[in-house]
């Protein structure tokens, strides 16, 4: 169990969403928004530096925040990548479920043949 103050990684869609069904175009839509505005964000930064003949590039803040916008954006791809493997993981465990369940109904099957 990781504490709240901790990076915790991601291991199945329940550690995202708990145990209800997860929305995914929820998801597809909040990881194209996030998509969306840091692109917005490098054209508008951009835009304002071929205007501004380069004086942007002077601006102590400028390099601060082409870092964080690729922080941002490297961020939401490791999530991303994450939330791939967690649902690949799922895909295993439902996979093996059923299999379990399949297995058990075999076995209830020949138990009851045996009982006739």
């Amino acid at each position: 169990m990781c504490k709240s103050s901790e990076r915790c990684p991601i291991n199945a869609i329940s550690d995202i969403f708990g145990p209800g069904v997860p929305d995914a175009s929820g998801v597809r839509q909040g990881y194209a928004t996030i998509k969306s505005t840091v692109t917005t964000l490098r054209d508008t930064t951009g835009s304002y530096e071929t205007g501004h003949a380069g004086s942007a590039g002077f601006c102590p803040g400028a390099a601060d925040l082409e870092f964080a916008l690729d922080k941002a954006y490297n961020d939401r791809v490791g999530l991303s990548d994450q939330l791939t493997a967690a649902v690949g993981n799922e895909k295993v465990r439902m996979d093996a479920l059923k299999k379990e369940l399949a297995d058990q109904r075999t076995k209830d099957g020949a138990i009851q043949i045996l009982e006739k």
